[in-house]
């Protein structure tokens, strides 16, 4: 797999969410519930500087993109 798409994100505030849920058995009403999530996951807008975004450009810049990264891959396997 070339990229470095993923959903993890997403999937850890999807189960923080369902275990707020689990806990949150008497709760008087939905707007409890709805602070509840939202202050517990207020703190996960942080960027992760560590990813490579999903860019849509010519086939001439992805071919370059490809080469390079068969390059980067050629040397790292002369280095191991």
């Amino acid at each position: 797999m070339k990229y470095t798409l993923s959903n993890g994100c997403v999937e850890g505030t999807n189960n923080k969410i369902k275990v707020i849920k689990r806990i949150s058995y008497g709760y008087r009403n939905f707007y409890h519930l709805r602070s509840r999530i939202i202050l517990s996951t207020a703190h996960n807008n942080v960027k992760n500087e560590a990813y490579r975004p999903l860019l849509f450009a010519e086939e001439d810049a992805i071919k370059k993109y490809e080469e390079e990264y068969q390059k980067q891959l050629e040397m790292q396997n002369k280095t191991a």
